[in-house]
C-alpha cells in the first residue's frame, strides 16, 4: 500500500549493484575508497489521514500567462537561465505544432513574444521531448523532435547566438530514416553540445554537435535485452568538471530499472575508454527490482559541490501509483562500489494518483529545487527544496490562485529568485503561465553556532 502522507519521506532502499563494469574514472574525477551499506528490509508503511491538498507558497509572486492561448494544448515548457542572469525557455505550443522561444532580460518581470524557431505547420501531429541548455560564452542550445507525417519523427537541434541570432536547424543523422523520437540535450564546459537520441534503449546513439555538423555516433553498451519502449526519456547529466552521465530505462535485468553510464576517462573520448555502468531501481523487502513496467521521465543537476543530482518517477510495484525519488551521483563522496550512486532513496510519498514530470533546479549556496506535477483537486504543481540532498521540505503547491490542471512544470535561479513556468488549461484555452518567489532559507536550517562570551 502507498503511503497516505503529503510529507516527503525519506525511505531508505537499497538495490543490487547488477551487472557493474567497474572502470578508472572520468578524467575529471578521482577515485575513492569503496562506500557500501547493508540492505535492510523496506519498512511497512502506516496509514495516516489523506490531506485535502498541500499548503499553498504564498510567497510566490501572482501567477501571470506568458505568450498566447491555444484552443488546444500547450506543453513542457523548458526554463533555463542564461550566462547574464536572463532566463529563456522553450514550449511546445499546440495547433501544427510550434516550438516557441520566450525570453526575460528582468528577472521574469516581463516576456518577450514568442518566436517561432520549430516544428511543423505544415502537419498537425507533434512537436516535443524538448531539451534545453544554456552555455557560458552565452549561447543556447535547444533540440525536440518534429513529425512529418503519422509515423515520421525526426529530431532536430538549433543554437541561438550570444547575439540572440538562431542559426539553422541541425537535423540528427538518420534520425528520419529510424523514426527516433527519443531525445536529451546538454552542453559542456567548453559549450559543445552532446546529443542523446534514438527510438529506443536499444538504438540510442550519442552525438557530439559542433558548427562542423555532428561527430559520428559513439557506441553505447547496449544489449538485445535493453528496454525496448520508446517512451523512457533518457538524461544526459552534465557535472561540474565535465563529467558526462547517461541515464536511461533498461530491460537488461528483467525488470523496468535505471541504467547510468559514464566514460573511465583516459584521454577524453577516445579509443580504449571503458563505460562504467550501473543498474538501480528501488526494492522490495526481498531485494527484488519493483519500479514495474512504465515509463518513467528524470531530471538531474549539477550541484555545487561536484556530482549530480537526479529526480525521477518511481514506483515499488505495478499496482502502485508513481511518486518521486531522487538520489545523488559523486564518486569522490560515495565510492565506486556502486559507480558513484548513493545507496538510499529520498522518496517523495503523496497520495494521489500520477506523481510524475519532476524537475530540478540549484541556487548558488548549493540549495536543491524539486518542482513536480501531482493529482490533488485535478493538477498542481509542487515545489520542495535541500541544502543537503537528504533532507527536504515540506511540499507546497507554487501559487495560491485559481487552477484546473496545472502541469509541466519547469524551475530555474536567478538573481536572488525562483521561478518556474508551467502550463494549464482554464475554460478551454491552454496558457504558460509563470510564478516567482525570493529563495528560501536554507533547508535544512543550519545549526546555531554556540557563542562563548567571556567578561573584561
Amino acid at each position: 500500500m502507498k503511503q497516505a502522507s503529503r510529507r516527503s519521506k525519506i525511505v531508505e532502499t537499497n538495490w543490487t549493484a547488477g551487472l557493474l563494469i567497474i572502470v578508472s574514472l572520468l578524467a575529471t574525477v578521482a577515485p575513492a575508497t569503496g562506500y557500501s551499506q547493508s540492505t535492510p528490509p523496506l519498512p511497512q508503511q502506516q496509514q495516516v489521514p489523506v490531506p485535502t491538498q498541500p499548503a499553498a507558497d504564498l510567497a510566490f509572486t501572482t501567477p501571470v500567462a506568458v505568450g498566447p492561448a491555444s484552443p488546444l494544448y500547450v506543453e513542457w515548457p523548458k526554463l533555463v537561465t542564461e550566462r547574464d542572469g536572463s532566463l529563456s525557455a522553450l514550449y511546445s505550443w499546440g495547433y501544427r505544432d510550434h516550438v516557441f522561444y520566450v525570453h526575460s532580460s528582468d528577472n521574469g518581470r516581463t516576456w518577450s513574444s514568442p518566436e517561432d524557431v520549430g516544428g511543423n505547420p505544415l502537419w498537425g501531429g507533434s512537436a516535443g521531448n524538448i531539451s534545453v541548455a544554456a552555455d557560458r560564452e552565452g549561447r543556447l542550445h535547444g533540440c525536440w523532435y518534429e513529425l512529418y507525417g503519422p509515423v515520421y519523427p525526426s529530431i532536430h537541434c538549433r543554437i541561438r547566438s550570444k547575439a540572440g541570432v538562431w542559426g539553422p536547424t541541425a537535423a540528427v543523422p538518420g534520425s528520419g530514416g529510424e523514426r527516433m523520437k527519443v531525445t536529451s540535450m546538454n552542453v559542456d564546459t567548453n559549450g559543445r553540445t552532446y546529443v542523446l537520441a534514438g527510438k529506443s534503449a536499444r538504438s540510442l546513439y550519442l552525438y557530439a554537435l559542433s558548427d562542423a555538423g555532428y561527430s559520428p555516433p559513439v557506441n553505447l553498451p547496449l544489449t538485445k535485452d535493453s528496454q525496448p519502449s520508446p517512451s523512457w526519456l533518457p538524461e544526459i547529466g552534465m557535472a561540474k568538471g565535465g563529467s558526462m552521465v547517461l541515464l536511461y530505462g533498461d530491460h537488461t535485468l528483467g525488470g523496468y530499472n535505471i541504467r547510468s553510464l559514464w566514460l573511465s576517462g583516459r584521454g577524453g573520448t577516445g579509443a580504449g575508454e571503458e563505460w562504467h555502468s550501473h543498474y538501480f531501481s528501488e526494492t522490495d523487502a526481498a531485494g527484488l527490482y519493483t519500479n514495474g513496467a512504465q515509463q518513467y521521465r528524470m531530471s538531474s543537476v549539477a550541484l555545487a559541490e561536484g556530482g549530480l543530482g537526479l529526480a525521477f518517477e518511481c514506483r515499488l510495484s505495478d499496482a502502485e501509483d508513481k511518486d518521486i525519488c531522487y538520489r545523488e551521483w559523486q564518486p569522490n563522496r560515495h565510492g565506486l562500489q556502486y559507480s558513484g550512486w548513493q545507496t538510499n532513496t529520498v522518496r517523495f510519498v503523496t497520495p494521489p494518483a500520477q506523481t510524475v514530470a519532476p524537475e530540478l533546479c540549484i541556487d548558488e549556496r548549493g540549495q536543491r529545487y524539486l518542482v513536480w506535477m501531482d493529482s490533488y483537486a485535478n493538477m498542481q504543481v509542487l515545489v520542495s527544496w535541500s541544502r543537503d540532498g537528504k533532507q527536504w521540505s515540506e511540499p507546497m503547491r507554487v501559487n495560491g490562485g485559481a487552477y484546473a490542471r496545472e502541469k509541466h512544470p519547469s524551475c530555474a535561479v536567478s538573481q536572488g529568485r525562483l521561478h518556474v513556468l508551467w502550463t494549464d488549461k482554464i475554460s478551454g484555452d491552454a496558457r504558460l503561465y509563470y510564478a516567482s518567489r525570493s529563495l528560501p532559507e536554507l533547508y535544512p536550517p543550519l545549526p546555531l553556532t554556540s557563542i562563548t562570551s567571556t567578561g573584561k
